[in-house]
């Protein structure tokens, strides 16, 4: 057994005075030779005991340099009654399999205002291999907000949020994400900063109940410098102005996958639908992974209906596509896509 201590084993007062680079480069070597386990008992217990002393010092300084951020987050505060949201590391791209989406407003379920956002969500999700699986349209009622986002977020790989969003007293949706997950709605010092920058001196802390996000969001950056967009957890919190909302589909491109893309045909044709129904059963019955649908148009003067097939498997839909046009009576189609 070597009894030999590490020859660069310093003394713990020595430790404090390293610079930090040299203490982290020092600790992972010493946890690369204990990984190795090439060395005697003593020599490992030798480097051990200097690895946790490293290690406690570095964790001594980051909590210094922690609290110290906390104190300038504190100071800058400049009469927000919110608490501020601690940095976050740079979020992942994601990958899911389904997703749901919760649309928020009082004017839309009055007919107020026209809801212009959730075809604009699925015809980005659907290319990207993400299956929008279901969609709740709910008023600005925090209670019910609250025990929605909590199921869907539970039930769903992705939650995107539409509106509810701003300074007013009707814009709760941040609020209400916060407590379906039981933490705190706090103000995001990025999205302040952002904020401050366009407002200036007009910038007040109703300004600023537009930086709020739940404690932990992090902000998903847009390839084309359009503002952050707050991630939390698997809720994606978007705004619910129809121009706005758009600007934020570019940032889901960049961030959000499935696991494989869509495949999808269509096949047009003269026949009503009602004279399809054999043909499209006989279609699903055949192909249980194929996804079908039948749209039939009255005043379209070129087709009658449209029968698609879609699924991530682009032989299976190609099959159930072909099985279905080789299955049409004779002068019935009008063209495939």
């Amino acid at each position: 057994m070597s009894k030999k201590r590490d020859s660069a084993v310093s003394d713990p007062s020595a430790e404090a005075e390293a610079p930090f680079e040299a203490s982290l480069e020092r600790l992972t070597k010493i946890v690369e030779r204990l990984e190795n386990g090439e060395l005697g008992l003593e020599e490992s217990l030798s480097l051990f005991e200097e690895g946790i002393r490293l290690a406690r010092t570095a964790q001594a300084r980051l909590d210094a340099a922690e609290k110290r951020v906390e104190e300038l987050i504190a100071s800058d505060e400049q009469g927000v009654s919110e608490p501020r949201a601690r940095p976050r590391v740079r979020m992942e791209p994601l990958v899911a399999e389904n997703a749901a989406a919760l649309i928020v407003g009082n004017e839309l379920l009055s007919g107020k205002v026209a809801e212009a956002n959730l075809v604009e969500l699925a015809r980005t999700l659907r290319p990207l291999g993400v299956r929008l699986s279901r969609v709740s349209v709910l008023p600005d009622d925090l209670a019910i907000l609250t025990r929605e986002v909590k199921l869907l977020a539970e039930e769903h790989a992705l939650l995107f949020t539409s509106g509810g969003v701003g300074p007013t007293h009707d814009d709760i949706t941040i609020d209400a994400v916060s407590a379906a997950f039981g933490v705190r709605s706090v103000v995001h010092p990025k999205l302040a900063e952002l904020i401050r920058g366009v407002y200036a001196e007009r910038c007040t802390p109703a300004h600023l109940r537009m930086a709020l996000v739940p404690e932990g969001a992090e902000l998903a950056t847009s390839p084309d410098g359009a503002w952050p967009t707050p991630v939390f957890r698997n809720v994606w919190l978007l705004p619910g102005v129809p121009e706005v909302f758009r600007e934020k589909l570019a940032t889901i491109r960049a961030w959000v996958r499935g696991p494989a893309p869509f495949a999808s045909r269509a096949v047009y044709t003269r026949l009503e639908e009602a004279s399809l129904k054999l043909l499209i059963d006989a279609a699903v019955n055949a192909n249980p992974d194929v996804e079908v649908g039948s749209y039939p148009r009255w005043f379209e003067p070129s087709y009658k209906t449209k029968v698609t097939f879609d699924a991530r498997d682009p032989a299976a839909v190609e099959r159930a596509a072909l099985a279905f046009v080789a299955a049409l009576p004779e002068g019935a189609l009008v063209r495939i896509e």
